[in-house]
């Protein structure tokens, strides 16, 4: 199981979209939806501790997720690109990472949907505080040393 290696690492680790199955593993947080449940109710749900974050869409949804400093842990920001990782999803480009960042969030955040290595620079020059790659740190033939690169070590 991951849980153990993320706990001897103390990385975080966070269960996309199942309530249950982050309850069934101690210390294991929540990513939730705009379509999922509540983040007020997950919280009371998952108690004070585990991490729990939301994605948002639009700069009404940062602004809501803000709101719920008390509640979330963090907040995504995306699909900034499109992706085949969530291909229904319209991608939301840099002008709402631009928007968010110009907010000052005092709330952790991210961005991710579509960043690769080509792109990644104009996402941070937009204003991220980090972000997220998935396709192309899994999809690599070398997933840590495709980490290194995005991190520029």
């Amino acid at each position: 199981m991951v849980a153990p290696l993320c706990a001897a690492a103390n990385v975080p680790l966070v269960c996309n979209d199942d309530l249950a199955a982050a309850l069934a593993v101690p210390a294991v947080g929540l990513h939730i939806g705009q379509d999922d449940l509540p983040a007020s109710e997950a919280r009371q749900l998952l108690g004070p501790e585990r991490v729990l974050g939301l994605s948002t869409h639009s700069l009404t949804q940062a602004q809501r997720a803000l709101a719920l400093s008390d509640v979330l842990t963090y907040f995504a920001v995306g699909p900034v690109y499109k992706t085949g990782t969530k291909p229904d999803y319209p991608a939301v480009g840099l002008e709402l990472v631009q928007a968010v960042a110009a907010l000052k969030p005092g709330l952790p955040w991210f961005c991710i949907g579509g960043l690769n290595l080509q792109n990644a620079p104009l996402v941070r020059a937009a204003g991220t505080q980090a972000l997220v790659a998935v396709s192309e740190v899994l999809l690599a033939q070398n997933p840590a040393a495709m980490v290194k690169a995005f991190r520029g070590d």
